[in-house]
């Protein structure tokens, strides 16, 4: 059998598996790999979950290997205090909580555990976006570091002090040496172990190289994090995932977009969220338009609302491809690697595919005209949004989305987003809101 390394093709039939308690012998057999091979990628790349247990809760794991601790507090009329257990994870210094049993066994994750909702140990999980982040960094950090042996670098070290000090280039160097078969490493590795201070007393400025200068820039570019982002979120495979529902069960669509202020210009930007459900909209001020920003606003959003609500408000997103949209897994996956959502993305240059978001804009640019900066705070944020959801709608029949949005998900979840109800006769679409 021919070896070669895990794909995340492998990992998804993996956490599959065990999604459906197959045996690792039936996983091995789906992946071509041996049963071995499936239980040290369970045990090495599984996401550790920190429980809630109080210290001491948990029995320690040597009253049943036999705890030799005698007399401790120095109180107790017992002799042993495997007898007594008062000062078990509270005063003990060999305390160690005893491991579950369902991890020491296969699958050695909780996914489908029955108690793991009620259980408050430290859990483990297997999930395969995870493992696959895990074994991608390994493989950078594996290759880290130097490649040399001790006696290597000695003889490294003796040959670059002679070169420097006559005044050598490495290239030189590497040549009057015997080139890279006689000393070993290439021109571009010998620049790397100078510039990482490997030979000890040698900088980049003991050699040749050219020095940096800062070259002059427009402002600056956003890239995007993941280029293939996109595979399996394409519009196609939205509309393919809203075709599987039935249309009273059709789960409703949450649109994301980014809203500028003077355009080419590294100014502060809104990301906006906007329910078609019921037209109501939520503005999150940023300072740039990146990824670890857009993730920053939805961490806040989970911290407010919890996992259950989070669920069932947003069950999924649709957004363009904006470099601030590329970290697909920021979004949909919550801190313990459970997903919590699902993104999608637009054909470019087709915004008329979540043209309620991009019509919704308009109100906001009624506040903040287009071309002008955003200069405003996030308590500003959300005083626009509550005036702009307080507005009555011809298409909700005369009501807000404020009054549709509480009708459906309660007034809670609006307070805990910081949206509040505005009097009609007190509602300001114009600039002058935000200069009071």
């Amino acid at each position: 059998m021919k070896k070669t390394n895990l794909t995340y093709e492998n990992r998804l039939i993996i956490e599959n598996g065990i999604e459906k308690r197959l045996s690792f012998a039936s996983i091995a057999k789906q992946t071509g790999k041996d049963r071995s091979t499936i239980s040290r990628e369970v045990k090495r790349n599984r996401t550790y979950d920190m429980g809630t247990a109080p210290k001491g809760s948990i029995k320690c794991r040597y009253l049943k290997e036999g705890c030799r601790m005698n007399h401790y507090c120095g109180t107790c009329i017992r002799k042993d205090c495997h007898g007594c257990q008062k000062i078990c994870g509270v005063q003990c210094p060999f305390y160690e909580p005893a491991p579950c049993e369902y991890l020491l066994k296969p699958p050695y994750v909780c996914n489908k555990c029955r108690k793991r909702l009620v259980c408050d140990r430290d859990k483990y999980f297997y999930w395969a976006k995870k493992a696959q982040l895990k074994y991608t960094q390994m493989l950078t950090t594996s290759r880290q570091g130097v490649n040399l042996t001790a006696e290597e670098h000695e003889r490294l070290d003796h040959i670059v002090r002679d070169g420097i000090a006559r005044g050598l280039s490495p290239y030189q160097i590497i040549c009057h040496n015997g080139r890279e078969e006689g000393l070993g490493i290439c021109e571009k590795t010998f620049y790397s172990y100078i510039n990482d201070g490997v030979f000890a007393g040698i900088g980049r400025g003991d050699t040749r190289a050219r020095p940096y200068k800062k070259r002059k820039t427009g402002p600056e570019r956003t890239y995007k994090k993941d280029k293939k982002c996109l595979e399996g979120r394409r519009y196609e495979d939205y509309v393919s995932y809203m075709g599987s529902f039935s249309p009273e069960d059709e789960p409703h669509t949450v649109q994301i977009d980014t809203v500028m202020g003077r355009i080419n210009s590294d100014d502060n930007c809104l990301l906006t969220i906007f329910f078609t459900s019921c037209s109501l909209q939520l503005a999150f001020m940023r300072k740039r338009n990146t990824c670890e920003s857009v993730a920053k606003a939805f961490e806040w959003i989970y911290e407010q609302l919890g996992h259950d609500d989070f669920c069932r408000i947003f069950p999924l997103l649709l957004t363009d491809n904006g470099s601030e949209f590329t970290d697909p897994d920021s979004i949909e996956l919550a801190p313990n690697g459970e997903y919590r959502t699902h993104l999608f993305y637009t054909h470019p240059y087709s915004s008329f595919e979540k043209g309620a978001c991009e019509r919704n804009h308009e109100l906001i640019r009624y506040i903040v005209p287009k071309g002008t900066e955003l200069k405003m705070t996030q308590k500003q944020a959300r005083l626009m949004m509550s005036h702009i959801n307080s507005l009555p709608r011809k298409s909700l029949g005369g009501l807000s989305p404020y009054d549709v949005f509480a009708a459906q998900y309660g007034v809670q979840i609006l307070e805990k987003l910081g949206i509040w109800k505005v009097p009609a006769d007190q509602i300001n679409l114009t600039p002058e809101l935000l200069r009071n």
